[in-house]
C-alpha cells in the first residue's frame, strides 16, 4: 500500500526505492496476485523515473501474471492499471514494428483492466483514462476525448478524486473544446485539497 500511495503523490524516487527493497522477497515467496501487484507497480514507478526498460520488463513480468490468470483481488487495481499505463506511455514514443508490438501487449493488459472493472467498479475510471490514452496513442484524440469525459462521468459519480484529477488532465491537454487553464486549475485544486 505504501507504495501505491507514494506514486500518487509523486515520490517516484521513494516508491521505487520501497518496491526494489520488496522485490527479493516477492520474487522468493509470493503468491500471484502479490507477484502481478508487485511488478505492476515496479514497472509504473521504473516509468516515473525514466527507467524506460527496466518499466518494460517489470510490466512484462505482471503481464505474464495477468495473463496466467485473471485478477480477482480488489487491491491490485493500482498495479493492472500500471501496467496498462506503461505500455501505453512507451508506445506513444515508439516507432515501426516496436510501436506496433507495444500496442498488442497493451491492448492485451488493457483487456485484463477492463474485465476487472466489471466486477470491480471503483476500477472503471482508470479502465476508461487508460483507454482514452490507448486511443491517444493511436492517433484517435477525439475518441481518447470522448472516453475521458465518460471517466470524468464514472469518476465523479464514484467520489474518485484522484482518478478526477487525472481526467481533467487529459482533458485539458487533449479536448480542443476545453478551456484549458481552468481545467489545469481544477485538477490541480482536486490533488491539493
Amino acid at each position: 500500500g505504501q507504495a501505491v500511495c507514494l506514486l500518487r503523490m509523486g515520490r517516484f524516487d521513494e516508491a521505487l526505492a520501497t518496491l526494489d527493497e520488496a522485490m527479493p522477497w516477492v520474487d522468493a515467496h509470493a503468491a500471484n496476485a502479490d507477484v502481478l501487484w508487485a511488478y505492476g507497480l515496479l514497472a509504473l514507478a521504473r516509468l516515473r523515473v525514466g527507467r524506460r526498460e527496466e518499466a518494460r520488463a517489470a510490466a512484462d513480468k505482471a503481464l505474464a501474471r495477468m495473463r496466467a490468470s485473471i485478477p480477482v483481488v480488489y487491491w491490485v487495481q493500482p498495479a493492472v492499471a500500471g501496467v496498462v499505463e506503461v505500455y501505453n506511455t512507451l508506445s506513444l514514443d515508439a516507432k515501426g514494428p516496436a510501436r506496433a508490438e507495444l500496442l498488442a501487449v497493451g491492448q492485451q493488459a488493457a483487456r485484463v483492466l477492463q474485465v476487472f472493472s466489471w466486477s470491480f467498479q471503483f476500477a472503471r475510471p482508470a479502465a476508461l483514462f487508460q483507454r482514452g490514452r490507448r486511443f491517444l496513442a493511436l492517433s484517435q484524440t477525439s475518441k481518447a476525448v470522448r472516453t475521458w469525459h465518460r471517466g470524468l462521468a464514472v469518476a465523479r459519480e464514484l467520489g474518485m478524486r484522484y482518478e478526477e484529477a487525472q481526467l481533467l488532465r487529459a482533458v485539458a491537454d487533449h479536448d480542443p473544446a476545453a478551456d484549458r487553464d481552468a481545467t489545469r486549475a481544477q485538477a490541480a485544486a482536486i490533488i491539493e485539497a
